[in-house]
C-alpha cells in the first residue's frame, strides 16, 4: 500500500492495518465505532476465510449496512484494489447502497492507521483513490463490465442479487482469475429459478452461505 502513494506508516499503524485486513469485525468496530449484531458478524467471519459468501435475510437485517461497511473495508485494507457494486436495479445502488456507503465513509477514523491524508474523493457513486484504487457502481445487465474489471485484489457486492442476470454471474466468476472476492446479498427469492437461489439448492457450488 505504501509504495503506491509514498505512504510511510509507522509499525503500529501498519500492525493495526493488518489487524483490520484480517478481521472484518474489528475494523468494523474500530474503524467506523459500531457493534455489528450477530448475523452480521457471522458474515464477516466467513469473508474473512472464503472467497463466495451469499446471504439471504428479510428486509431490516442490516444487509445493505453490512454491504457498506464491506466496500469500505476492501477499499482501505485491501489497497490498492478494486470494489464493484451491482444489484439487480439502479434504484438499489443509487438510493440505498452507495448513501449508506457515504455515511459510513464519513465517519471512518483512518487516523487510527495512519491513512488521515489518504487523497479520497468521494464521488456520487465512486470513491476514488487512484485510477487503479476505487469503488464505484456498475449496471448488473452489462457483463462486459463486470468481466473487465481487473486489479490485483477485486471485491464485487452484489445487492438484491436475486434478480442480477446469470450472465453478470459467470461474467464475475470468469473475472476472479487473481485474488477477489464476492458477497451477494438479497431478499428470499419468490421463485425457484435464478442463479442466487442456485447458490442456496447446491445447483451452484463453492460458496459459503446464510
Amino acid at each position: 500500500m505504501g509504495d503506491t502513494l509514498n505512504l510511510s506508516l509507522s509499525p503500529e499503524h501498519m500492525q493495526r492495518l493488518v489487524q483490520w485486513r484480517l478481521d472484518r469485525v474489528r475494523f468494523v468496530r474500530e474503524a467506523l465505532g459500531i457493534e455489528p449484531d450477530e448475523c452480521q458478524r457471522v458474515v464477516m467471519g466467513a469473508l474473512n476465510t472464503d472467497r463466495r459468501v451469499a446471504w439471504r435475510s428479510a428486509h431490516g437485517c442490516g444487509k445493505t449496512c453490512l454491504s457498506a461497511w464491506m466496500v469500505l473495508h476492501a477499499l482501505i485494507c485491501m489497497g490498492p484494489c478494486k470494489v464493484l457494486t451491482t444489484a439487480s436495479v439502479w434504484r438499489q445502488l443509487d438510493k440505498f447502497l452507495w448513501p449508506e456507503i457515504h455515511k459510513w465513509g464519513r465517519r471512518m477514523n483512518l487516523a487510527l492507521v495512519g491513512l488521515d491524508k489518504l487523497p479520497i474523493e468521494w464521488l456520487n457513486m465512486e470513491v476514488r483513490i487512484t485510477e487503479d484504487w476505487m469503488a464505484f457502481a456498475a449496471a448488473s445487465d452489462d457483463p462486459a463490465m463486470i468481466e473487465g474489471c481487473h486489479a490485483d485484489f477485486v471485491f464485487y457486492v452484489m445487492d438484491e442479487a436475486k434478480g442480477i442476470p446469470r450472465g453478470t454471474w459467470l461474467a464475475a466468476k470468469g473475472a476472479m482469475t487473481g485474488k477477489g472476492q464476492i458477497l451477494a446479498i438479497s431478499t428470499p427469492p419468490e421463485g425457484a429459478e435464478g442463479y442466487f437461489c442456485d447458490i442456496f439448492t447446491g445447483v451452484v457450488r463453492g460458496w459459503t452461505t446464510f
